[in-house]
């Protein structure tokens, strides 16, 4: 894989906008089982890991020329 396209791929996924939404959703759901299954922290974990799978599918598609400019 070349420089440039790793590049981009750390810039997609170490996002804080992309990992952040996804890491608290996983940690609600991890809650919730934890506790026996609790429909908020489920809904939450949830909503948290489709907004970190959003904001990345829209990355991709809306900011891809711009993180390969930002790469070279």
């Amino acid at each position: 894989m070349d420089e440039v396209r790793r590049k981009i791929y750390l810039d997609l996924f170490a996002s804080p906008w992309t990992l952040l939404p996804l890491v608290g959703g996983l940690t609600a759901l991890l809650g919730s089982w934890a506790v026996g299954g609790n429909t908020e922290l489920t809904f939450a974990g949830i909503a948290g890991v489709m907004a970190g799978a959003g904001i990345f599918a829209s990355r991709i598609i809306f900011g891809l020329e711009q993180l390969t400019e930002r790469a070279y």
